[in-house]
């Protein structure tokens, strides 16, 4: 009687580099994706904390990035650049919890700076709030480059170099981007200022 041979998943020689490892996990072996979590957690920790500054949430997105690539793992024989990849996820997933974060923070600082040194009553904490509304709703008919610039600018205070860096731009661009979207939320703003008080009555 002949034995049936059967498929065995071979696992890369240590310190094989990422494209290896991908191939392994693609055939659904798990000690290659343990050795992939091993070699680049810190690594993408540390992309992770460069856009989100605060370790919690880049632990968070760290944890997001291996949960894709298992989730995705079939997928992960066609990726050329696989290393790339990875950084690309982490951006990705950094930049999309930042926009969600957006309205909170774009809330905040209006209500900051509407506050001034007094008190404010609770007609001027609602003009501020829908002033925030309205900004927010203006800067989701951006462009998304207009979108990143002016909510990693405005609602985390990041300058533009460091934008420039993170989305992998020049600084003149940058720039270019968030003159554009200023204009665009001034004129809107200007063109739609009664509409609050409107709103009101």
């Amino acid at each position: 009687m002949i034995a049936e041979k059967k498929n065995v998943v071979t696992m890369p020689e240590r310190g094989a580099n990422v494209s290896a490892l991908f191939i392994s996990i693609a055939a659904g072996c798990q000690p290659s994706f343990t050795t992939l979590y091993k070699q680049y957690y810190n690594q993408i920790l540390s992309r992770a904390m460069f856009y989100c500054k605060e370790k919690s949430i880049a632990e968070d997105i760290t944890q997001h990035v291996f949960l894709v690539v298992w989730n995705k793992r079939i997928t992960l024989t066609g990726i050329e650049k696989a290393e790339s990849w990875l950084w690309t996820v982490t951006r990705n997933h950094a930049l999309s919890i930042l926009r969600k974060e957006a309205y909170n923070r774009a809330y905040i600082n209006y209500v900051k700076e509407g506050a001034g040194l007094k008190e404010q009553t609770p007609l001027q904490v609602l003009l501020n709030k829908q002033k925030a509304e309205r900004i927010e709703k203006i800067i989701s008919t951006l462009t998304l480059r207009q979108q990143q610039v002016y909510r990693l600018n405005r609602n985390h205070g990041m300058t533009y170099a460091a934008i420039a860096k993170v989305l992998q731009l020049s600084p003149d661009t940058v720039k270019e981007y968030m003159s554009n979207a200023l204009k665009t939320v001034r004129e809107r703003l200007l063109r739609h200022k009664d509409e609050i008080l409107v709103n009101l009555a």
